[in-house]
């Protein structure tokens, strides 16, 4: 009965001194088969007469071998097994390997902790130095569970590169860089930088007009939040000179930060308003400066007739 073999790799190209998985199965299940694996380099005629290693496959039929090639160049790999009592051996199909020499990238911040707005400079180089070679900043919010891009740019002609960046969100920020590599050289990932990047501080105003009105009149209340952003603003007054608070509304402010609320007191007395800005991922919390409101009494008037009129 006949059978196969199958031969893969865990990867296709690799630096020099880095290992590779070389794995495969035989089919129909063959457990405990001896497993022969060969190789060439590209510029040989012949396969190596000794076997690269000899491996047997498990319960179902699979083998695997981790190997890291000696030297720089283009390697041929095949698998082989004789057979047994009841299925005739076989060979692989030949599978390709491109062993690199190594190189290194680095990643150095200007700084470590900053306010969200500011700006950090990211320097590094590839060595052996690689003049416009591609490099590609990549940061990460959640541990090192996902990357993102932040710039790609071309290394000089030392193989150095600098990058101005401006963290867009506030949080602790995993950054590192990476190359993919050339003919020569395999591609590199720097060791990962820890950075922190803080909450800006933000302001709010508030401003009464009119600051005097009679009961059944309307105040407007208005401010500004800088920098703008959508974080909600809540209006609140007090009736007892500041001991207690009551929330009037909560808004969210325009896109230029701008925000407008009109009030019409029940009641006559003396007021004091202010506005809160809560905070956000981004932002700090906070409060503007109390402002006065005074509420009258509206204006009454009386008028007096006589019935019937008086005689001259």
């Amino acid at each position: 009965m006949g059978s196969s073999i199958t031969c893969s790799l865990s990867s296709e190209s690799m630096s020099r001194g880095d290992k590779v998985s070389i794995s495969g199965s035989i089919s129909p299940i063959c457990p405990n088969a001896l497993v022969s694996i060969y190789y060439k380099l590209e510029a040989e005629a012949t396969w190596r007469s000794t076997p690269l290693a000899t491996v047997r496959t498990d319960e179902n039929s699979s083998y695997s071998y981790t190997w890291s090639p000696p030297y720089k160049g283009v390697y041929q790999i095949i698998a082989c097994w004789d057979g047994d009592g009841r299925h005739r051996g076989g060979a692989s199909q030949v599978v390709t390997l491109v062993v690199k020499d190594r190189s290194e990238i680095s990643c150095i911040p200007s700084i470590l902790i900053l306010t969200m707005g500011s700006s950090l400079t990211i320097t590094g180089g590839i060595y052996p130095p690689h003049p416009s070679a591609a490099v590609r900043l990549e940061y990460s919010l959640d541990g090192g569970k996902t990357w993102s891009i932040s710039a790609t740019l071309k290394s000089d002609s030392a193989g150095r590169y600098t990058h101005v960046w401006s963290p867009s969100r506030a949080g602790s920020y995993l950054i590192r860089s990476r190359w993919e590599g050339d003919a020569d050289h395999g591609g590199a990932v720097s060791p990962t930088q820890t950075i922190k990047v803080l909450r800006q501080a933000s302001n709010i105003t508030c401003i009464l007009l009119p600051t005097s009105i009679t009961i059944g009149s309307s105040v407007n209340i208005s401010g500004l939040v800088t920098p703008p952003h959508p974080a909600p603003v809540t209006i609140k007054y007090s009736s007892d000179g500041g001991v207690t608070w009551v929330t009037l509304t909560t808004l969210t402010p325009e896109a230029d930060g701008s925000y407008l609320y009109t009030w019409r007191p029940s009641a006559p007395g003396s007021y004091q308003l202010r506005a809160f800005l809560h905070e956000d991922p981004d932002y700090t919390e906070a409060e503007s400066p109390a402002q006065n409101l005074n509420v009258s009494k509206a204006l009454s008037s009386l008028i007096c007739t006589a019935s019937p009129k008086p005689q001259p």
